[in-house]
C-alpha cells in the first residue's frame, strides 16, 4: 500500500514485537496465526487509526466493518483494551471458536478465524441473542484482502456516517436551528437507511421540531401515508405535526389503522381537517 493508504494513519503502535511473543500467544490459543497477519504484526504491531476508516463494500450487503484500531501485542497497562491477548482472554467463550479479536469498531470486534484465515465481524449487541458461532459476519477471505478493502472516509462519507450515529439527533432535540440546517442541507437523505430516516422523524416529532418534520416530508425522506409516520406523530402529541402529514397526503383514516385510538390532540386536528378548517 502507498503512503496515502489507511495504514499511513495508523498511530500508537507498540514496537517491536518478537517471534517469541507471537509463539507464546499461539500456544495459548492452540493455533497458529495466518502468515499475512503474522507478517503485519511483526512489521506494524497494530495501532489506532488517526482518521475514520471504513471497509469498501462493493457487492456486499453488509455495510459494517469500519475499524477504529487494530490490536497490538504488549500494550501498556492503561491501553489494555487494545492488547490482543487481554481482549482475547476477556472474550473467550463469547466469540466463535478458533477466532481471535484483531481489531475493534465502537464496541464491536473484528475477528480472525485461525482455521481458514477469514476476517469476521462480531456484533456486541447480538451477544445475548445468538450463539457465539452464529454471531459472525463475513468481511474478507484473509487479512491482506481485508486491509486492501479499507478506505479513509472522505468528507461526505464521514458526514453521512456521523449522521447515522449521533448527528443531528441532539441538535434536533434541542431545536438547534443552525446545526439542523447545516446537517440537513449537506446530507443526501435518500442515501440514508429507512430506519435512520425514521429515527430522525421520531426525534423531530418527540421534540416538536416542526421545521425538521417539514423538511423530511418535503424531501421525500418520510412517507406521510405510512403507518409508522402516523403512529409516531400521534404518539408525540403535536397537532401541528399531524397537520403537516395531512397536508402531505396522509388520510385521516391513516391515523386510525393502528390498534389503539389516536390521542385527543390528534383527534382534534382530524376533526378540524375534515371540516375544512385547514384547507
Amino acid at each position: 500500500m502507498g503512503d496515502d493508504s489507511p495504514l499511513s494513519y495508523l498511530v500508537d503502535s507498540w514496537l517491536p514485537v518478537t517471534e517469541r511473543e507471537i509463539s507464546r500467544f499461539e500456544k495459548s490459543i492452540k493455533s497458529t496465526l495466518p502468515d499475512d497477519y503474522r507478517a503485519f504484526i511483526l512489521q506494524r504491531n497494530g495501532g489506532k487509526f488517526a482518521v475514520p476508516v471504513h471497509r469498501a463494500t462493493e457487492g456486499s450487503s453488509f455495510r459494517g466493518g469500519g475499524v477504529d484500531a487494530l490490536f497490538s501485542f504488549s500494550c501498556p497497562e492503561e491501553l489494555g483494551w487494545r492488547d490482543i491477548e487481554k481482549v482475547w482472554r476477556m472474550h473467550a467463550g463469547r466469540i466463535p471458536a478458533n477466532s481471535i479479536p484483531i481489531g475493534m469498531t465502537g464496541e464491536d470486534l473484528i475477528l480472525l478465524d485461525t482455521r481458514n484465515s477469514h476476517v469476521l465481524y462480531w456484533v456486541r449487541d447480538n451477544e445475548f441473542d445468538v450463539l457465539p458461532e452464529d454471531n459472525q459476519l463475513f468481511l474478507a477471505e484473509d487479512f491482506n484482502t481485508y486491509l486492501k478493502a479499507l478506505r479513509v472516509e472522505d468528507v461526505a462519507e464521514r458526514r453521512r456516517n456521523s449522521l447515522e450515529r449521533d448527528e443531528p439527533f441532539i441538535s434536533i432535540e434541542s431545536l438547534d436551528t443552525a446545526r439542523n440546517d447545516r446537517w440537513l442541507r449537506d446530507t443526501h437523505l435518500e442515501a440514508l437507511a429507512p430506519r435512520v430516516r425514521l429515527k430522525l422523524f421520531k426525534t423531530a416529532c418527540d421534540s416538536g421540531n416542526i421545521a425538521v418534520v417539514r423538511h423530511l416530508l418535503e424531501e421525500g425522506a418520510i412517507d406521510p401515508k405510512s403507518a409508522d409516520a402516523c403512529r409516531l406523530a400521534d404518539e408525540a402529541g403535536f397537532g401541528e405535526i399531524v397537520l403537516l402529514l395531512l397536508k402531505a397526503g396522509a388520510n385521516p383514516s391513516d391515523f386510525t389503522k393502528n390498534r389503539y385510538r389516536p390521542q385527543n390532540c390528534t383527534k382534534a386536528f382530524l376533526r378540524a381537517w375534515k371540516s375544512g378548517q385547514f384547507r
